[in-house]
């Protein structure tokens, strides 16, 4: 195990001055993500099952296949296209709009609950092909077995993190409020 540990500090000794930086964002990156994800799963959960209760949740979950796979076609399209930055920057902006739009009006639109339990699938998705894709273009297959394992494991804090937020506060700011304190995530 020291072996190991001593081992990954000498290949990321080597890595250079801009290396250590995109790992590090890398892993701020992952750490708010997932961080995001934790408010918003439990968030979008709550306000569907209230909406449309349990019964409608397998065919939430059989609407999300084709979906998905319609919004990662079109993602795969424009990327060569647009690039990854802004489709990265396309995909937090419709976050950032369908989470807001959710916090004010989710309860006077029929069909924005779903929307937004869906939307929270894809985004999550999007997201970690996005960093994935940045990873790979960016480092050595070598280096990115690392970056993984450190990332995920910051992700993984990120998620704990991201959890106080609905466990303490979904009574006192309601479900759909809390979908704004995902804003500054992003």
């Amino acid at each position: 195990m020291l072996k190991k540990i001593a081992a990954i500090r000498s290949d990321y000794n080597k890595f250079a001055k801009s290396e250590k930086l995109f790992l590090l964002f890398a892993m701020i990156c992952t750490f708010l993500i997932t961080s995001e994800y934790a408010v918003t799963k439990p968030s979008t959960n709550s306000i569907f099952l209230s909406r449309y209760s349990v019964s409608l949740l397998p065919y939430a979950w059989l609407a999300t296949v084709p979906i998905n796979l319609l919004v990662v076609s079109l993602y795969n399209r424009f990327l060569s296209t647009l690039g990854n930055f802004a489709m990265f920057f396309i995909t937090i902006m419709i976050t950032i709009g369908i989470n807001t739009i959710s916090a004010f009006y989710i309860s006077s639109i029929y069909f924005l609950p779903f929307v937004t339990y869906v939307w929270k699938d894809i985004y999550i998705l999007l997201m970690f092909q996005q960093l994935w894709s940045l990873i790979h273009t960016n480092t050595q297959i070598s280096q990115a077995k690392y970056m993984y394992g450190i990332m995920f494991g910051i992700g993984g804090v990120g998620s704990i993190l991201g959890t106080t937020f609905p466990s303490f506060f979904a009574v006192q700011l309601g479900s759909e409020s809390l979908l704004l304190t995902t804003i500054p995530l992003y």
